[in-house]
């Protein structure tokens, strides 16, 4: 019981605007104060387990003192749980009736699943190019004041659901370089800052006007664009600043074609070693070509120059999530790069044999390879994943053994 009574009062005071010495010691915590300080009355979401507890605690301790009348005490149990009972739903019709009236930034909205989520025009326009061609999009919006339209507030807009934003990449099978998630890749991150010229909410890793001609779209295989057909009286004709061909139109979005978008996976032969900062520099101000120069953040491996020929040749031959497989020619040795983000638990295979990865260009893939025909496979292999399983597999086993444990001692 004081646990959970100090964990009340603590959630309390977190909850406040106000800076406490509390929320000093909590900012030791790396991230607290980034996510913490926008919206700090989300700790009140762990708060209910404390009063729960303790009201638990106290109806047990009230029947204890009753056990001399058991019809009293089921009858205390009884009215407790219906005055809760009550009580919810007394706050969820007044929480409905508020939700439904459209205040705040989040309502309750009644819509059609199936409709909402079924696939677009423009969307099977996309998933039919995606059959025979492996690429990347995105959609975008500009709001009047300058910044992306708030796809997750507008999210039964018609117009928004068009432009495939808010995460539908993932049911429809698509590859969407935007997305809503607290969680990211720190290095994807860096990118997308690198890529607009400054950072934005930990949330959204969105592109901004000031990042759509950047050459870092390029570097991430960004084929097509949708825009708003038509634009609505609070927004602006995007920017964009490269030559665009309109490739699909209808009444609510269309769909530009990018064609100095690099494809999923390259072979360069020469690379140099830069700070990951440097390196997105260079190539936001044009100062490396991508296409023929891979900046890596160790000393790069021996790779040979291209003889002139036309022999190169890249082809992905299985692409899913936690495996790419790949097919290279070449007539040196080179570095295939592919435009999936870096992350340590990613491995590399060479002909079955094990390679090392390489962080290109600050976020993405490379796996050094001889020259001729090679089988390269990149695969998400976590041994944090395994350790993880591992323990739940142990806590679960350890959970039933303490329950057979208990119930043969209560049978003997």
């Amino acid at each position: 019981m004081p646990y959970f009574a100090g964990l009340s009062l603590a959630v309390l005071i977190l909850a406040r605007y106000e800076p406490t010495p509390l929320h000093a010691l909590m900012a030791a915590l790396p991230g607290f104060e980034r996510i913490h300080a926008r919206s700090p009355e989300r700790a009140l979401l762990v708060f209910y387990i404390g009063p729960a507890l303790l009201a638990g605690a106290s109806l047990t301790w009230l029947q204890l003192r009753l056990s001399s009348a058991s019809s009293l005490r089921r009858l205390v149990g009884v009215v407790a749980i219906a005055a809760l009972a009550v009580e919810l739903q007394i706050a969820w019709r007044a929480q409905r009736a508020e939700s439904l009236a459209g205040g705040g930034d989040y309502q309750f909205q009644q819509v059609d699943l199936a409709a909402y989520f079924a696939p677009t025009s423009a969307t099977r326009f996309l998933q039919a190019h995606a059959q025979s061609d492996l690429f990347r999009y995105f959609g975008y919006a500009q709001h009047f004041s300058g910044v992306p339209i708030p796809y997750t507030l507008r999210w039964a807009d018609p117009s928004i659901t068009a432009l495939e934003v808010n995460n539908r990449a993932t049911i429809d099978g698509l590859d969407d370089i935007q997305g809503y998630n607290p969680i990211h890749v720190e290095r994807y991150d860096e990118y997308v800052a690198a890529l607009n010229g400054h950072a934005q909410n930990y949330h959204q890793t969105d592109v901004f006007d000031s990042g759509l001609a950047s050459p870092l779209v390029d570097l991430l295989n960004v084929r097509y664009i949708l825009v708003p057909a038509v634009l609505p009286s609070d927004q602006l004709a995007p920017r964009f600043r490269r030559p665009l061909t309109t490739v699909y139109q209808d009444e609510n979005v269309r769909v530009l074609d990018n064609p100095t978008a690099l494809p999923r996976a390259w072979l360069v032969h020469s690379a140099e070693q830069a700070p990951p900062r440097q390196a997105l520099q260079a190539l936001t101000g044009g100062a490396v070509d991508p296409r023929q120069v891979a900046l890596l953040e160790e000393p790069p491996p021996p790779l040979g120059a291209p003889n002139g020929s036309p022999g190169d040749d890249v082809a992905i031959t299985g692409y899913q999530p936690g495996r790419v497989a790949a097919r290279t020619v070449s007539t040196t040795a080179g570095l295939l790069v592919l435009s999936d983000v870096y992350y340590p638990a990613w491995h590399a295979y060479v002909d079955g044999q094990a390679a090392h990865l390489f962080a290109v260009d600050d976020a993405l893939q490379g796996v050094a390879v001889p020259a001729g025909v090679h089988r390269v496979e990149v695969r998400y292999e976590s041994a944090a994943l395994s350790a993880g399983l591992v323990v739940s597999l142990a806590a679960a086993a350890t959970l039933v053994g303490l329950a057979l444990y208990t119930r043969f001692r209560q049978t003997h």
